[in-house]
């Protein structure tokens, strides 16, 4: 029991994916593949965590986060379409359970951010192409086992220097307003 106390924490996956998110946000203009390929991994490791620990609310705020910022442009919207349902999805399970998490505020601004996003949604955000539905609970019930479930590989589509949506400078500095929040504590 006390070996679990006291064991190295950095191997634990929520610790690799707060690592891999601080390298990763570095790159969200920069490199369109690189920053795909670390976005998917930290959604890896959030999974895993909340794998091992269902009651784990940082791991579940920034599995939203990641999902909900691999929705925004430089992505090309078709590669990953149930990417935002699952944002709502978990973000809303994270909120509807009142998991506990070092940064709750974190967590707020993200919920207030998916929240807005859903009742203004993007066109490319449909399910199927039908309209998403703007009801969080409903998109928490259909959608929250899909998003904590097995692991997500990087579209082969994209070549790694292609950047297919063009982004204006005011995007990369509202990241923080988009919910690309610095400040994920480690457990």
């Amino acid at each position: 029991m006390l070996k679990a106390l006291f064991q190295n924490r950095d191997n634990h996956p929520y610790n690799k994916a707060v690592n891999l998110w601080q390298t990763t946000k570095r790159l969200h203009n920069k490199n369109t593949g690189e920053f795909e390929s670390g976005i998917i991994e930290v959604i890896n490791y959030c999974k895993a965590a909340i794998k091992q620990n269902k009651n784990d609310g940082d791991a579940h705020v920034l599995l939203a986060n990641a999902y909900y910022i691999s929705t925004l442009p430089p992505f090309p919207p078709t590669n990953y379409p149930m990417f935002f349902p699952f944002a709502v999805a978990v973000i809303q399970e994270w909120e509807y359970r009142n998991l506990w998490t070092k940064n709750r505020d974190n967590g707020i601004q993200l919920y207030r951010i998916i929240f807005n996003a859903l009742q203004n949604p993007i066109d490319y955000w449909t399910l199927k192409n039908a309209p998403i539905k703007k009801d969080m609970e409903s998109l928490q019930l259909e959608f929250y086992s899909q998003a904590i479930g097995s692991s997500v590989e990087p579209e082969k589509s994209m070549p790694k220097s292609e950047n297919p949506m063009k982004r204006n400078a005011s995007d990369s500095q509202n990241l923080k307003k988009k919910g690309f929040f610095d400040d994920y504590p480690k457990s």
